[in-house]
This record gives structure tokens, C-alpha cells and sequence, in this order.
């Protein structure tokens, strides 16, 4: 019985630091009010050709929310976060990856302060 609970913390203990280690490999995109600098910044982890799946991974890591859409120009991942800049305004960033099969194929970004 002592050797189950032995192998069971020691499970509970591998698993605790692969994920850390997951958390901590996730790059942190920074946020700029300059929608090219964002998009460069977006790019240095995302580029072009890579997938579809890892540019959403990453945005939601860094606290987007990113659903499928589609229209005329085709399927895109659409990826929104708004942050507080004080009581009344905050600040929303929208980035679109257009991608093609699985690989992204271009990707536009637009920031702008929001109120009530």
C-alpha cells in the first residue's frame, strides 16, 4: 500500500512539472497601442506558414479569445482581447490569422481605446 501512494505522489509530481514547464514555455506577446509593432510581435511567434492550431494556442495562452469564422476571402482565425486602461476606457486588440489547410497565410492586427 505505502509503495501505491508512492507512486501516485511521485505521477502527481511529474505531471505538476511538465505542466510549469508548459507554462512557463508559452512567450508572452507584447501589447503596443501601434497595431505594426503588435503585428511584428505577433509574427515573431506566430510567422506565416506556420499552423493554424499553434497561433491559437498562443493567443489564447496570452489571453485572447479566438474563434473560427469565415467569409467572402475565406476560413480565418479571429482572436480578441480588451484590457482596462482605467475606470472608463479600456483598450481592444483584434488580430485575424488567415490561413490556408493548416498554415497561416497572412495576419492583420487593429488595437483602439474603447469607452462607454
Amino acid at each position: 500500500m505505502h509503495r501505491l501512494y508512492c507512486v501516485t505522489a511521485i505521477c502527481l509530481i511529474e505531471v505538476g512539472c511538465q505542466t510549469a514547464t508548459a507554462t512557463r514555455s508559452m512567450p508572452t506577446i507584447q501589447l503596443t497601442d501601434n497595431d505594426s509593432v503588435t503585428r511584428a510581435e505577433v509574427l515573431k511567434y506566430a510567422p506565416l506558414g506556420s499552423s493554424i492550431e499553434h497561433a491559437q494556442t498562443l493567443m489564447e495562452g496570452n489571453g485572447f479569445k479566438c474563434s473560427h469564422k469565415s467569409d467572402r476571402d475565406g476560413l480565418f482565425l479571429y482572436c480578441d482581447l480588451q484590457k482596462s486602461v482605467d475606470a472608463f476606457v479600456g483598450r481592444r486588440w483584434q488580430v485575424v490569422f488567415r490561413f490556408e489547410d493548416t498554415e497561416i497565410t497572412e495576419v492583420l492586427v487593429s488595437s483602439g481605446l474603447i469607452g462607454p
